[in-house]
């Protein structure tokens, strides 16, 4: 079975800015072996979401940056994370 998680936040990022840029998506499909409704669900969430809207769903909502920040607030702060709600990066 093939992971559907398969591709890299970079990867989806390259591929949109692709296509930003005028490459069509069936040329980008064909080069990168990516189904032609990946890259445009991938468009489509860049556009309204920006970078974050490139990230898988499935555990990877946060960049590494941006989980040192919410860990040093949780550790600064002197709260788990069910008490500190406040906090948003």
């Amino acid at each position: 079975m093939k992971d559907k998680f398969l591709h890299t936040f970079e990867f989806r990022l390259n591929l949109v800015s692709q296509a930003l840029n005028g490459r069509s998506l069936a040329d980008l499909g064909r080069s990168y072996r990516t189904n032609t409704r990946d890259i445009r669900m991938w468009v489509r969430r860049y556009k309204l979401y920006g970078e974050a809207g490139l990230y898988s769903s499935i555990g990877n909502r946060f960049s590494i940056e941006e989980k040192e920040k919410i860990v040093t607030h949780v550790i600064t702060n002197k709260k788990t994370i069910f008490t500190s709600t406040s906090f948003i990066p």
